[in-house]
């Protein structure tokens, strides 16, 4: 489970499932995929921290904002929120400071998979006063 909520869905399995959090939540963020992973990262709803460029500051790494449709030739990307408050690093960029391996929950909402529609994945319903 990603984090404090529940998720509920009375639509066909290929339907969004609703979110409704229970605490606040922080995004939407985007994450490209550099070193594969995507359906591990839909499966588990986790992010892996890696080292970033020059092999120093490793984090979990996402840019905020709302997902568009990924040109064919470019990498996949994802939407999420989480329940941890990240790191800010740039007025756009943002991070989560881990030991290499660590993970950071996640709640994905959307996938942007090159030349195709987005997929979404669960619609955030409201949040927590």
């Amino acid at each position: 489970m990603a984090g404090p909520g529940r998720e509920t869905s009375s639509r066909p399995p290929f339907a969004p499932i609703t979110y409704r959090p229970t605490t606040p939540l922080y995004g939407p963020y985007i994450h490209q995929i550099n070193k594969g992973g995507l359906e591990e990262i839909i499966k588990s709803q986790e992010l892996i921290a890696t080292p970033g460029r020059g092999g120093v500051d490793t984090a979990v790494r996402a840019v905020r904002g709302t997902l568009r449709p990924t040109p064919p030739g470019r990498r996949e990307s994802i939407e999420f929120y989480t329940h941890e408050r990240p790191s800010e690093t740039h007025p756009t960029d943002v991070s989560w400071p881990r030991n290499e391996g660590a993970r950071v929950a996640i709640i994905l909402t959307r996938v942007a998979r090159p030349g195709m529609e987005l997929e979404l994945l669960r619609v955030i319903e409201s949040q927590p006063p």
